[in-house]
């Protein structure tokens, strides 16, 4: 027969066998599902603040992407020169009416990154209705021939768009055969005023295997060819023969100057009559 034996809130229990089985085990359980229910109170407390704050974000964000506040009433278009206001605008895929915060200025970015004359483009907002879109162009340095279209082509002689009509630009045609070397050099050195003429007044240019370039000009029946081992060189014997023919009234007269690698001469037109 067991005995229990009660002292305040303690108690004990005696078996015949003599164990002891002490009742602060039932308390200390009682306290750990205590505990437990404190914990996942604590965390779904803490969901549903977190919950409350993305409801509270995704409403103010859908209020500020359709309000009238932020309409877009202007789109800065700056450095265009071949692309059109309108081209501009289609590219960027935006229009007057727009939520000015509801744009993706990155996207914005890519798409026109898309359009072959874009070499780069800087996209802002200024609040509360503006948008500017600052690009820079390619510069189109020369006419090229491919697959019987004509195009324009930069400084290194890649292809940038077809010619079109629509910012018609008359410059030289290129024709570069096997090897085309220094194109970018050279079209530095005419923008430097190096050579005696400008690229404007070049009707074609090509490049010979002998590692020389030969223009023709526009406005004078007259053919010159050029080394371009060292195009500094034959630059600067260029201009003194053009100075030289120039002192002497005789540049009309020339049909063919050569700045060689280690010569230059003139060949002169055939008089007639």
């Amino acid at each position: 027969m067991s005995v229990a034996i009660s002292r305040y809130k303690k108690s004990r229990v005696y078996s015949p066998g003599g164990n002891v089985r002490s009742g602060r085990r039932k308390s200390s359980g009682f306290r750990d599902i205590l505990s437990l229910v404190g914990l996942v109170f604590k965390i779904s407390a803490a969901l549903v603040v977190v919950v409350g704050f993305s409801i509270i974000i995704l409403l103010g964000y859908r209020e500020v992407t359709t309000s009238s506040y932020l309409t877009l009433e202007k789109i800065e278009v700056s450095g265009n020169e071949q692309l059109t206001y309108k081209d501009v605008l289609d590219a960027a895929g935006v229009d007057l009416g727009d939520n000015l915060a509801g744009l993706n200025i990155s996207d914005i970015r890519s798409r026109m990154m898309k359009d072959p004359w874009v070499n780069s483009v800087i996209v802002t907002r200024e609040f509360p209705d503006k948008l500017c879109l600052n690009l820079t162009e390619r510069q189109a340095c020369f006419w090229i021939k491919k697959d019987s279209r004509l195009y324009y082509a930069d400084k290194n002689g890649e292809i940038i768009a077809p010619v079109k009509t629509q910012g018609f630009v008359s410059l030289p045609f290129l024709s570069p055969g096997e090897d085309a070397p220094g194109l970018s050099r050279m079209v530095k050195s005419f923008q430097r005023g190096d050579m005696p003429f400008s690229l404007q007044q070049i009707a074609w240019i090509g490049f010979t295997p002998a590692n020389s370039v030969v223009f023709e000009l526009r406005s004078r029946d007259l053919r010159v060819e050029m080394n371009t081992d060292n195009w500094n060189l034959s630059a600067s014997r260029l201009g003194r023969i053009w100075d030289d023919l120039q002192a002497r009234s005789e540049l009309d007269g020339a049909g063919y100057v050569c700045a060689g690698k280690d010569i230059a001469w003139v060949e002169f037109k055939k008089r007639t009559g």
